[in-house]
């Protein structure tokens, strides 16, 4: 149900207090109210998906987030649209669909693959929202630099360093994320901007590990192409400990 301040039936994690409404705002959308009553009503400027309930996000339902997100940040501004339920079959909506539905404004992204499709502006290639384009390269940091924690900091500089590797052409195609089939160059980047970030706040003397060592000593490695590919060739030059499971 609606997330909001004092909601009655279970107490809110606090994960989810900093996105609360406020307690006048859930009036405006009594129980039982529809999705798209929830949209005319609140103008969000998102929609995530991930209830595996086909069609949930309608036509309708799309042309009122658009209508809102322009409302309230301007004409240009565009409504975001994240259909992550998969397979396709149990999708919320299409790539398409949120395309047409939204003038051609939607930023789209899904949690299957759906097919390009031609616009007037050229060929859409819909983005994959697939956690393998991220998790790999944390993990891969966070051995590389020795990290003792996962921190927001950490997955905040992955998922920058992912859309670092978006190529000029995935944009001009509309894709928000980088291809799955480049996981491999994307890993790296994840994997360097992820072990800069823990080097930036180890404290002064602590062990580090050697590929912490050669790594930039910068927190913002993104902005720094220089000290990007740098932290890319520290981590593509790692030397893993061999490993024998042992068999009686």
């Amino acid at each position: 149900g609606l997330v909001y301040e004092g909601r009655p039936t279970g107490r809110l994690t606090p994960q989810k207090m900093e996105f609360a409404r406020s307690a006048s705002e859930s009036d405006k959308v009594p129980s039982g109210s529809s999705l798209l009553d929830a949209v005319q009503q609140l103008q969000p400027s998102a929609l995530i998906g991930a209830a595996a309930k086909q069609n949930a996000f309608t036509a309708d339902t799309i042309k009122a987030l658009t209508e809102g997100v322009q409302s309230r940040w301007g004409r240009g501004s565009r409504p975001i649209v994240l259909a992550l339920s998969n397979p396709s079959e149990v999708a919320e909506c299409t790539a398409q669909q949120a395309y047409n539905w939204s003038g051609g404004k939607a930023v789209y992204a899904s949690g299957t693959a759906f097919p390009p499709f031609q616009t007037q502006e050229g060929m859409n290639v819909p983005a994959q929202a697939n956690n393998s384009l991220i998790f790999p390269g944390v993990g891969l940091g966070c051995i590389a630099a020795g990290a003792k924690q996962i921190t927001p900091d950490i997955m905040l500089a992955a998922a920058k360093a992912a859309a670092i590797k978006l190529t000029d052409e995935e944009l001009q195609q509309q894709s928000i994320l980088p291809e799955v089939n480049r996981i491999s160059q994307v890993g790296l980047g994840v994997a360097a901007a992820v072990a800069c970030c823990i080097k930036a706040t180890q404290h002064a003397g602590e062990p580090a590990t050697q590929v912490a060592a050669c790594l930039p000593a910068t927190a913002d490695v993104l902005a720094d192409k220089e000290a990007f590919r740098k932290a890319e060739h520290c981590i593509a030059g790692m030397q893993y400990n061999p490993f024998s499971p042992q068999y009686e």
